[in-house]
């Protein structure tokens, strides 16, 4: 992967400090997995290496997404990436179970403190694999230099294929460190599609996310503040444009479609989608959006993907 995306999405010691510029380079996973039959069960899928953590409706694939935006449960309450091994073991055609060790929240080959972390969790496959939940609990130390106070992140993702053509997933998330004195955040994301034939697919998103510490949710303008500060726990030159959204709870809604025209080989996998987003603070003391003088805001996004 290479853009200016990369600055959000590095694990810290693997290709983080390779420029200061806008664009930059990044492998987001590079693992090997194998697949161990298990009498009695379907097998286990077991993987090791940099991985996409497994939690969210959303990946940083876009590819995988309904939208060009991602959801604040994406950015703000769930690892982009770990390091380590992750096993899954289908019990039988129904249940999953998950379990894992890595160097912690978006950590790769450089740790930021002496802890390891774990995830585990379980996956249900119902109505013929019409509905699908899993949930996942990452948990262990990640704040720079500190070994003793613990970071709880905990995704539920439901899908639900009502119809042929109608589906909706459901993203519940809660977030949690000690480090801030039971100061939380997260959750829910609701989105539904609609495929009103094989060409164009309608969808919405709305989500609410509460960050009571005014920890979770930031923005980082310089290229590799990001890494400076979330990730190495660096001081930096104070950069105004660094800023957190304070006590808030945030609403986002995003409207959009998804067009795959009927074109022929190698084009037959375009999607074209475009969306509109609306952002609001619903806690009325705070202005979070452009640069702490609005209270809402609306983005207008397109992207363009070829799947082949």
């Amino acid at each position: 992967m290479y853009g200016s995306d990369t600055r959000y999405s590095k694990a810290l010691g693997f290709l983080d400090t390779t420029s200061d510029y806008i664009l930059q380079p990044d492998f987001p996973e590079v693992f090997a997995s194998v697949h161990i039959p298990i009498p009695g069960t379907n097998g286990m899928d077991v993987k090791g290496g940099k991985y996409e953590d497994p939690m969210s409706a959303e990946t940083l694939e876009p590819g995988t997404n309904v939208f060009y935006t991602h959801s604040y449960i994406y950015n703000f309450g769930v690892p982009e990436s770990d390091t380590g091994g992750l096993a899954r073991l289908h019990v039988d055609s129904y249940v999953d179970l998950y379990a894992g060790i890595n160097r912690g929240e978006n950590v790769s080959l450089a740790d930021n403190n002496a802890s390891i972390a774990f995830e585990g969790g379980i996956g249900l496959n119902l109505m013929g694999r019409n509905l699908t939940t899993v949930a996942l609990a990452h948990f262990g130390p990640e704040n720079p230099g500190n070994n003793h106070d613990y970071r709880y992140l905990n995704d539920i993702t439901t899908t639900w294929k009502i119809t042929q053509e109608f589906t909706s997933i459901t993203d519940m998330n809660l977030v949690v460190d000690n480090s801030l004195g039971g100061k939380w955040g997260g959750g829910v994301a609701q989105y539904f599609t609609y495929a009103l034939n094989s060409c164009l697919q309608l969808g919405l998103r709305t989500e609410i996310f509460r960050d009571s510490g005014g920890f979770y949710v930031a923005q980082f303008r310089a290229n590799n503040d990001y890494l400076h500060i979330s990730l190495q726990g660096r001081a930096v030159p104070f950069d105004p444009s660094n800023l957190g959204g304070g006590d808030t709870t945030y609403l986002e809604i995003t409207w959009g479609v998804t067009l795959q025209p009927p074109l022929p080989k190698p084009f037959a996998g375009l999607l074209i989608r475009p969306e509109v987003r609306f952002d609001r603070a619903l806690t009325s003391q705070f202005a979070p959006f452009d640069q702490n003088t609005r209270r809402s805001q609306v983005t207008i996004g397109l992207d363009a993907v070829v799947k082949f």
